[in-house]
């Protein structure tokens, strides 16, 4: 999920998604 989060939000985002 959080890497098609990743897709949609800024790297910043992605980041804080992933952790």
């Amino acid at each position: 999920l959080g890497e098609a989060l990743c897709k949609v939000t800024p790297f910043v985002q992605c980041v804080s998604v992933t952790v």
